[in-house]
């Protein structure tokens, strides 16, 4: 459920579309996000073959994990050719941002599953 801020943060990009001062566009996957996943996978990778192990792997693997579920079904609020925010999934609890993801958007959901 969103809480008030969130709820505020969207009127005023709503109002802003109404107004036709910005654009937005439904993204399917957010190259930004899914590229900050994939450096901490890496850097993750790097701390295993250093025989490092322990609380910065894991928190490196939870990071990227969490940028790839926030990748996936953005919205992109655009000002001329910029964008200017990006609006996804809120939150750090992987099981919950899973979860609306699979309750939102299913198809997309079932490609993490295979």
């Amino acid at each position: 459920m969103k809480n008030k801020t969130q709820t505020k943060i969207q009127k005023r990009w709503s109002d802003a579309l109404d107004k036709g001062s910005i654009t937005a566009t439904n993204e399917i996957v957010d190259f930004g996000f899914s590229s900050q996943g994939q450096d901490y996978y890496d850097a993750a990778m790097a701390l295993h073959k250093s025989k490092v192990s322990g609380t910065p792997y894991y928190v490196l693997l939870s990071l990227s994990i969490e940028c790839y579920l926030k990748s996936i079904q953005t919205k992109t609020y655009w000002s001329g050719g910029r964008g200017v925010v990006v609006m996804h999934e809120k939150g750090h609890d992987l099981l919950q941002l899973f979860s609306n993801l699979s309750s939102k958007h299913p198809r997309d959901a079932l490609y993490l599953i295979d």
